[in-house]
Parts: C-alpha cells; sequence; structure tokens
C-alpha cells in the first residue's frame, strides 16, 4: 500500500493499532478531517517512508514525534486548533520541503530551535493569533526565497 486517503472520514476514531506495519512502503497519508481522531497509535511512528502527511482540520491532540519521518517533504497542519506551538522533531525532518500551518489558530508564536534546511514553503496564512516568528528566519530556513 502506497497511498492511504480517509479524507473527511469523519467518524473515524481511530487508525488500527498495528499501522506502523506498512513502514518504508506507505508514502502518502491524508487524514484531512478527521474530526473523531484525536490519537495517533504509538506504531505510527514507524511510517518512516511518508513523503505527504496531511493532517488538516483534525482534531489530534496526541501527536507523534515527528522526527522518524526523515522521508517526509510536505506536512499538513492547516486548520488546526490542537497545537500551540510547532510539533518537536521538525528539525529532524531532513526532506521536508513544505510545511503549511495556514488558519492554525492555536499557533501564537514560531519557535524554530533547530534550521530547517531543505524548507522551501512555509504558509501561515491567517494564522490569527500569531505573534512572533523569529527575526533571523533566512538562517533557520536557508533554502525559503522571498
Amino acid at each position: 500500500l502506497r497511498e492511504l486517503d480517509l479524507t473527511k472520514c469523519k467518524a473515524l476514531k481511530a487508525l488500527p493499532e498495528d499501522i506502523g506495519k506498512l513502514g518504508k512502503t506507505l508514502k502518502d497519508l491524508n487524514l484531512q478531517e478527521c474530526k473523531s481522531l484525536s490519537a495517533l497509535p504509538p506504531s505510527f511512528v514507524n511510517l518512516t517512508g511518508l513523503v505527504e502527511l496531511q493532517l488538516t482540520k483534525c482534531i489530534i491532540l496526541v501527536a507523534p514525534l515527528l522526527g522518524n519521518f526523515r522521508a517526509l517533504q510536505t506536512l499538513g497542519l492547516s486548520k488546526n486548533k490542537w497545537f500551540v506551538k510547532l510539533p518537536s522533531g521538525l528539525s529532524e525532518m531532513t526532506s521536508l520541503t513544505t510545511l503549511n500551518l495556514r488558519r492554525s489558530k492555536g499557533l501564537t508564536s514560531l519557535v524554530i530551535d533547530e534550521p530547517l534546511d531543505m524548507l522551501v514553503t512555509l504558509d501561515l496564512k491567517q494564522c490569527k493569533n500569531l505573534i512572533s516568528i523569529p527575526s533571523d528566519l533566512s538562517t533557520i530556513c536557508p533554502n525559503m526565497t522571498s
């Protein structure tokens, strides 16, 4: 299985506990608008082959450590209220080129502790409660262009 699209499965409460067995084969996982899904199983961190992960408009309260996802190129977290800061492990995602945080109401500050060397696109449109971003954004995200 290379792609799993569960968009708008609004009654979905949980992913299979053994989803991590898809390991390096699953490339694209779309969980957009899975509004009853509040946590991801522990084995989720074993999906190390993911290239795209869409968690747009989800209410996931327990997010996995994202550092395992070194192949991930696109991470969609837009329209989320569940986080007030960036998920941990972003700097370990060495292939991440696109981070979409558009309309993330809970996000108040953009704290990036380590450089995101491959990041080209950072979408912060309509983050209405965002108060601050790093002054050295060009150092933290050297590949971003204006």
